[in-house]
């Protein structure tokens, strides 16, 4: 057999071989993701929580679902937004204090002085599970 008869099979089977991969990867393997506009009741992966899926969450959030003040002062706007809608302004600071005792990230909105009307929003959430243990506003 020629040289180049025995790289032209070899090169075909490796072509074959790639094809196969991706046909089945494209196939047979379940989504990752879905496009927002694809999202419907009908194409929502099945979710089952067993307990190798707790086993893996413990493991993942051992250090505790918010482990740090930014992202304390992400859910905490989002909340806050979600809640009170335009009366919180996302450009002013927000003041994150973490209380070690309780477990529990205090976050409220700081309000400068040259602003007189309007209020303080807070938010108290727990570090384990992000669960919102208090939220109110004062005018």
């Amino acid at each position: 057999m020629k040289k180049s008869t025995v790289i032209i099979i070899i090169l075909s089977l490796f072509v074959v071989m790639l094809s196969g991969t991706v046909l089945y990867m494209h196939f047979e393997q379940p989504k990752l993701y879905v496009k927002k506009d694809e999202l419907s009741e009908e194409n929502l992966p099945e979710f089952d929580l067993t307990s190798d899926t707790m086993e893996v969450t413990k493991r993942v959030l051992k250090g505790g679902c918010i482990r740090d003040s930014e992202t304390a002062e992400i859910i905490a706007k989002g909340i806050l937004t979600s809640v009170y809608g335009e009366k919180i302004d996302n450009d002013l600071p927000l003041v994150v204090l973490y209380d070690e005792s309780k477990g529990f990230w205090n976050v409220r909105t700081q309000i400068p002085e040259s602003i007189t009307k309007g209020g303080s929003a807070y938010i108290v959430l727990n570090k384990e599970n992000a669960e919102v243990v208090a939220i109110w506003a004062e005018a």
